[in-house]
């Protein structure tokens, strides 16, 4: 299987969906915030693990822990996007 090159169409691949702004931002962000306050139901995991997952798998640059480490690394400063 080819992966999509690009962030965004990666993202869709994975969870069918496209992108909210806060979770491209988290993407482009080079440190992650300690707390991602964002509304039940709008996609912090697909967030934290799409982007992980693109920087492994495609880019092949991030860290190599264990995912539920980096998972909590991840979403372990505020952050306070606005959704559309």
């Amino acid at each position: 299987m080819e992966l999509p090159d690009e962030f965004e169409p990666f993202f869709v691949s994975a969870t069918g969906n496209t992108p909210y702004e806060y979770q491209r931002a988290l993407w482009r962000s080079s440190t992650p915030p300690s707390i991602l306050e964002i509304p039940t139901g709008a996609g912090k995991t697909h967030a934290v693990l799409v982007a992980w997952l693109y920087e492994r798998l495609v880019k092949r640059r991030g860290p190599r822990r264990h995912l539920l480490r980096t998972a909590v690394v991840a979403v372990t400063g505020v952050y306070r996007p606005r959704l559309r």
